[in-house]
Order: C-alpha cells, then sequence, then structure tokens
C-alpha cells in the first residue's frame, strides 16, 4: 500500500545571479543503495504483465531493482495524485521498459515515463537508510524528445520530468528535486518552498547527465547536469531531516493553472542509481554565471511516502 502525503509548495519568482563554475561530477561509489541496471534485460522486460486491472506490457511498475549493494532486490512503486489546479479529471501515466529508443549508449532498452492530463506521478524503490557516509548521489540520464506540447508558446509550463528525493522515516519530508521543463527546456530544482529556474536548457532528442548530491553532513544538496555544477550548498526542502527513503522518478505539472496541469508529455530514463559516498567536491572557482529566473507558481512540491 502506498500512503500519499501532499506538501503544496510555491514556485517562486526570483532574479538571482549565482557564480558557479563548470565542473566534472568525481563522486566514487562505496555502496549503492539502488542499482537500476540501466533498465536492460534480463533484469527488465518489455513483456511484463501483472495481472489486475490497469495493467500495461512493460510497466516498469512490479519489476525490480537491486538494492542494499546489490544484496537483493525490491520492486518498483508508483504514486500519484491528482495536480493541484486541474480542471479536469485524473488519467493515468505510464512508465515502461521498451527498446525502440535506446539509452545514450545507443543500444538496449530504456524507461519511458509518459505523462497524462492532471496527472503527478512518482516511480520509485524504496530503500530506507541512515547513510553512513556523508553524501548520497542520485543519478540518472534522461532525454526530452522534440514533441508538441499544449503548453508550447503560451503562459504556461511543463510538464516537468525528473527525481525527487525524500525522507520517509522519523521527521517525514523532502530532501531535494531536480527536474526538466519539456516545455521551455530549462532546467529546475528546488530551493526552499519553491522551484528554481536555471539557465541550463537541455535540447530536445540529447541525452543527459543528471546528479542530485544529498550532503547530510550539512543538509544541503548539490545538482550537476553533465558533470556541470548548476547549484550546491542548496538547503534540503523540509528542515529535520537525516536518513534517505527513496528518490522516485517524478513526471508532472510545472505549473498550478489548468493548461499546465493538463499537459502531457514524453521523457526517456536510462542509467538511475542511487549510492552512498565519502567523497567530497571541492568548490568550484567561479566562472561561470548562472541566472536563476523565475515565474510565479503555486503548488509545485509533493509529499509521498512508499510503504
Amino acid at each position: 500500500m502506498i500512503d500519499t502525503k501532499l506538501n503544496s509548495v510555491s514556485r517562486l519568482i526570483a532574479a538571482l545571479i549565482l557564480a558557479v563554475a563548470a565542473e566534472h561530477v568525481a563522486t566514487a561509489a562505496t555502496f549503492t543503495y539502488i542499482n537500476g541496471e540501466g533498465f536492460e534485460s534480463p533484469a527488465y522486460t518489455t513483456t511484463f504483465l501483472p495481472a489486475g486491472p490497469g495493467t500495461y506490457a512493460g510497466q516498469v511498475v512490479g519489476q525490480s531493482a537491486l538494492i542494499g549493494g546489490d544484496t537483493t532486490t525490491a520492486p518498483w512503486k508508483i504514486d500519484f495524485q491528482t495536480s493541484f489546479g486541474a480542471a479536469g479529471p485524473r488519467v493515468a501515466g505510464t512508465a515502461t521498459i521498451q527498446d525502440t529508443v535506446p539509452g545514450p549508449d545507443g543500444f538496449g532498452q530504456s524507461l519511458e515515463v509518459v505523462r497524462g492530463e492532471n496527472s503527478d506521478e512518482f516511480y520509485g524503490v524504496l530503500y530506507e537508510t541512515t547513510p553512513i557516509a556523508p553524501y548520497v548521489c542520485v543519478e540518472w540520464d534522461m532525454m526530452i524528445p522534440d514533441q508538441l506540447l499544449i503548453t508550447d508558446g503560451i503562459n504556461s509550463f511543463g510538464p516537468l520530468f525528473g527525481s525527487q528525493a525524500f525522507d520517509d522515516q522519523g521527521v517525514i519530508g523532502t530532501l531535494g528535486g531536480l527536474y526538466a521543463d519539456a516545455a521551455t527546456r530549462e532546467v529546475v530544482y528546488q530551493v526552499g518552498d519553491g522551484l528554481a529556474i536555471s539557465s541550463f536548457l537541455v535540447d530536445y532528442d540529447v541525452w543527459y547527465k543528471f546528479q542530485m548530491v544529498l550532503d547530510f553532513s550539512t543538509d544541503t544538496y548539490s545538482v550537476f547536469v553533465n558533470g556541470v555544477l548548476i547549484d550546491s550548498g542548496i538547503d534540503f526542502v523540509d528542515p529535520g531531516l537525516d536518513e534517505f527513503s527513496d528518490s522516485p522518478i517524478f513526471s508532472g505539472a510545472g505549473f498550478s493553472d489548468p493548461v499546465s496541469a493538463a499537459a502531457t508529455g514524453t521523457a526517456f530514463f536510462d542509467n538511475y542509481n542511487v549510492f552512498e559516498t565519502d567523497m567530497n567536491k571541492a568548490i568550484p572557482e567561479p566562472s561561470t554565471i548562472i541566472i536563476l529566473v523565475g515565474i510565479s507558481l503555486t503548488s509545485f512540491a509533493y509529499r509521498r511516502k512508499f510503504t
């Protein structure tokens, strides 16, 4: 059973300038929490079809990832909710193992995530632990195909695709989140009670490496795309968090207006992994200016709990 908890958070508007530098992420895995195995066969199949209503061939939900240093497995689960500001009914999305669009290495399988109207969805694997090393790195490859989006060219946003990390033990809350907006192509991430919008734009039909590094020694996190530091020292979204539970793949609304809530779209994911590391990354010298611009939004972040 999945217990859903909601947390309405504003996507704040700001015009901020942060001096950051391009830096390749040098994270050394010391212990793997969740190993997605590249969504490859034989661990994942395109024909998996569990019994029951609403199931579909190749769904990732019910298939399993390696956890706990690759010593056992745990199933992928789903949690969902109707998007804030939705004017119509929720339409379920999908997360499907497929082999038509290969991963960044050019062959094999990847995960296709399709966002349904008015639906915010989390596809994750539960691994509850208290980190021993100070850092936990959540990483994945993601590609957003060029597609017709109903939010293109108008004052609406999304859908958003990415990952959001949680602590569901003791003090329950959100650690951080990193996403790309399929309409604007902007990389965005959670800062306090809102979203910061970076000047980093992804290109359509191109794979990117996303990394969210959670620092449990300072209760902050850093975000990277293709090894480029987007921001660091970001406070955990909720205070008092000291454990890791999961960091599900997310698809959802980019804004609380009805058009954004109803926006559908597709993204592909590959090479999803979560691992603990003791390697620190040096603070880079300021050499690249990242401009954070915001557009007033409401109710972005979500609280959910896999059980």
